[in-house]
Parts: structure tokens; sequence; C-alpha cells
């Protein structure tokens, strides 16, 4: 009898020990269940409002950022010019050539230049530049008489300081020419061009500017050139700065 009833416990004991476990493992689901809508019910609105924003702030500023760097870079780039480089041509009066062979006259002339300000502080600039400056000419050598063009290729170095404001610039320089004189006769007998050559020139450069606009100046400029063929030039400048 007793080993009936034992048998019997022991297969009551089997059959219901796995169901009581999986009833508590349950129960334990069920409850954490529960904890997680509690604890969503502890967030407002106001603060997934407010979350949601800052990320928004966050990915404008980075994309502020790297338009910033953008600029940056082309700033950079556009640096070595911003403002170092002008153009600048004038009209005025050659003075009638002095050779040492022929007698020359000359009238109204023109130039061109190009001008790279590498040396650029607050009370004076130090240019580099390259001057075309081509005029007419009418020359008697040797009773022959000729008339031409003399084109002036010129490097120069300018100095160029402020005086009494900073709208008012003086300007002094040295160049380094080069003529290309270039003589047809005129008398109809003579079809030779013998009288073609060149000639080297050294100039003094003197003048003021006078800045009307941020980029745009104004003023007298005076050129003299000695050599072998001297010449003047006495005309009115216009710049515009890059």
């Amino acid at each position: 009898m007793k080993k009936v009833i034992c048998l019997v416990a022991a297969t009551i004991w089997c059959y219901y020990t796995p169901t009581f476990a999986q009833e508590n493992a349950k129960a334990e689901l069920d409850a954490s269940q529960e904890k997680v809508p509690k604890k969503l019910e502890g967030i407002k609105s106001s603060d997934l409002s407010e979350a949601a924003e800052e990320v928004k702030k966050a990915v404008s500023n980075e994309e502020k950022k790297s338009a910033n760097d953008k600029v940056m870079v082309k700033s950079a780039t556009s640096k070595a010019l911003d403002q170092r480089l002008r153009l600048a041509t004038s009209l005025g009066l050659v003075r009638s050539p002095e050779a040492a062979k022929g007698t020359y006259a000359a009238g109204g002339g023109a130039d061109v230049s190009l001008l790279w300000d590498f040396v650029k502080n607050p009370g004076y600039s130090l240019l580099a530049s390259l001057r075309y400056a081509p005029f007419r000419v009418d020359a008697e050598i040797e009773g022959r008489n000729y008339t031409g063009v003399v084109e002036g290729y010129h490097l120069g170095l300018l100095y160029m300081p402020a005086i009494f404001t900073k709208d008012l610039i003086l300007v002094a320089g040295a160049e380094l020419g080069y003529l290309l004189v270039s003589l047809d006769a005129s008398e109809k007998f003579v079809t030779s061009k013998d009288d073609s050559k060149d000639e080297l020139q050294y100039s003094v450069v003197t003048g003021i500017e006078w800045r009307i606009a941020k980029k745009i100046s104004i003023g007298p400029r005076i050129y003299y050139g000695f050599g072998n063929i001297q010449v003047g030039q006495v005309g009115a400048s216009f710049s515009f700065l890059f």
C-alpha cells in the first residue's frame, strides 16, 4: 500500500511542477510588459518634441558647417587675386621723341597696363607692372621722311604710398622698356624700310591716384624715357582693381 501511495505522489509531483513553473514565468513576463507602458507614460509629449528639435538643430548645424567649409576653401583659392590684380590705361600727349639719329614728331598716345600688387600694407603698396604703349611718329632721317609706329613694352616696379588720406596715393617707379620702331618711307621713290630698329629704354614714372570708388582710381600720370630714343608722355590714368 505504501508503495502505491508513493507512486501516486510522485506522478502528481511530476505532472504539476512544470505547470507551476510555466505559470510563474508567464506571470513574470506579464509583469514586465506592464512596466513598459508605465515607463512610457512618464515621458511627456513635450519632451519628445524637444528631443526632435535638438536633432533638427544638430543636423542644421552640421549642414551650415559644411557650407562654411566650402566657402572658406573658395575664399582661400581666390585670396591670391583678391584686390591685388589691376588693369590700368591712360590717354595723353607724347612729347616728340629725341633720337641720336634724325628728328621725330609725335602726337597723342595711349597705353594699357597690367599690375600685380605683391606687397600690400595699410600705408603703401609695391607693384610689378607690364605696360604696352604704342604711338605714331613722323620722322626725318638723312633728308628722308618716314611715318611709322613706335611700340613700347615696359616692365616696371611701382611704389605707391598713401598721402594725406588713404584715398590719395602717390605713384613713383621705374621701368625697363623695349621699343620696337617701325618706319616706312613717305616718298614714293623710296620703298625700303631700312630704318626700322629696336631700342632699349629706361623710364621713370610718377603721378597721383585718387580712389573715387572701392576699386576704381583716376589721376595724372607722367612717363619719361631715356636711351637712344627719349620719349615723354603726360596723360590721365584710369585703373580698376580686381
